[in-house]
């Protein structure tokens, strides 16, 4: 769909005020139109479309406008948008603002929302809060979060949890991860 232009009908949609077709028409348009693209998201958010509100927060954050992103990931997050909890979090942190981005984290988290595990999983074992860090790092990693596996598996070794330390690590050294694999050889565990 990038790089060619929408359709009539799809403008003509946008333009009678469908929210949807707003959307689909923005997602259109950012390549190579974002201001445009911006505009069609606006009015799709300003209607109530969850989808571009987190939009319009995505395409302001990549332009440095963390107010405004902040403001509309935040009203989606009230319709229950997990993905806009966790951006309010991405958005609290990258401003320095941990303590606020927390209960984000943890909300996305207990939602099921894997990198808002992984995220709670590092603040979480950055406070010496590992025990509670590495159900976050399990749960996440359970989803497939390779990263997730090498934290756990590092976590399960300092503990001296080699057996199910090994598991984790291999489970990410399999799927790419490197460090994993050095992991491994620096514990004497052998591919």
């Amino acid at each position: 769909m990038f790089g060619r232009h929408p359709s009539r009908a799809l403008r003509s949609a946008a333009e009678s005020d469908d929210p949807a077709a707003m959307y689909r028409l923005a997602g259109e348009l950012l390549g190579r139109h974002r201001e445009e693209a911006e505009r069609w998201y606006r009015r799709a958010a300003a209607a109530g479309h969850v989808e571009s509100m987190t939009a319009l927060g995505a395409l302001l954050t990549r332009t440095g406008r963390l107010d405004e992103a902040e403001h509309w990931f935040r009203r989606a997050a009230k319709t229950g948008s997990v993905v806009a909890a966790h951006n309010v979090a991405i958005t609290l942190l990258r401003r320095g603002n941990g303590a606020a981005a927390d209960p984000w984290l943890r909300r996305a988290a207990t939602a099921g929302h894997r990198a808002a595990m992984y995220n709670l999983a590092v603040r979480l074992r950055d406070r010496d809060a590992t025990k509670e860090a590495e159900t976050w790092f399990r749960r996440a990693a359970e989803t497939g979060d390779v990263a997730a596996a090498h934290q756990l598996g590092t976590l399960l070794a300092e503990r001296g949890d080699l057996a199910h330390a090994e598991h984790w690590l291999r489970v990410a050294a399999d799927h790419g991860d490197r460090e994993a694999v050095f992991t491994l050889h620096v514990l004497g565990i052998q591919g």
